[in-house]
């Protein structure tokens, strides 16, 4: 009984010993200069500040607590782990990493006392808090939180929205033409849409309910034509 017990010990020793090791430590985003890319954390403002303004790119603010916040660290697997989100970013973001971690080491010295200066300038109160700033770095976009919902479609889904008047704001003539026929195009469905939903169809009626289907789909569609149009 007793070589049973010890045989048992030293398994769950080594199985505890092999699980701490397979638990990824909390990343630390220090890039800095020339090797701050979009798409990629950085911990250095000033450089992804540059970088913004040569690519026209926004910057993506990423107030967090990393290595004690739930609400963080649920964002980070759910959304900024994902090979969606970051294919999105490389093209469309500079991302910044705004640090207050329980362990000290994981934010540079010098970063200290600039990032609670950030914290006042954006007035955040709770973490996480994502801020969105023009490629200039002379307009606040909008702000975005955590979600439990929160998949990389929607929270993606929810970037776009907050930029999509400075993506209008930067479309040339031949694009915003285009444009402007999306939106008539969409506003025309819509018209069709809410004169067939006056009728009182019955929607349990299965043909009922594939035709505001259909409906549904056509504006879906137009929606993708536009995104398409102000990501490209």
């Amino acid at each position: 009984m007793k070589k049973t017990w010890m045989i048992g010990a030293v398994v769950g020793m080594v199985a505890a010993s092999c699980f701490a090791q397979a638990t990824p430590a909390t990343a630390k985003p220090v890039t800095t200069g020339s090797s701050v890319k979009p798409g990629v954390w950085t911990q250095d403002v000033d450089a992804a500040k540059e970088l913004a303004q040569e690519k026209g790119l926004p910057l993506f603010l990423n107030f967090t607590g990393s290595d004690w916040c739930g609400w963080c660290k649920l964002m980070e697997s759910q959304v900024f782990s994902t090979p969606e989100w970051k294919r999105y970013a490389k093209d469309n973001l500079v991302l910044v990493t705004i640090d207050f971690p329980q362990n000290k080491s994981l934010v540079p010295a010098k970063y200290v006392e600039r990032n609670k200066a950030l914290q006042t300038e954006y007035k955040v109160s709770g973490y996480p808090t994502y801020i969105l700033v023009s490629s200039d770095g002379t307009k606040r976009l909008g702000k975005l939180g955590a979600s439990r919902e929160a998949t990389p479609q929607t929270f993606i889904a929810s970037v776009n929205d907050l930029l999509k008047p400075e993506r209008i704001a930067k479309l040339g003539e031949e694009d915003k033409a285009a444009y402007d026929g999306f939106l008539a195009e969409q506003a025309a469905i819509k018209a069709e849409y809410q004169a067939w939903l006056d009728t009182k169809p019955n929607l349990k009626n299965a043909l009922e309910k594939r035709k505001q289907d259909d409906f549904q789909k056509r504006i879906a569609a137009v929606d993708a034509k536009i995104n398409a149009l102000l990501i490209k």
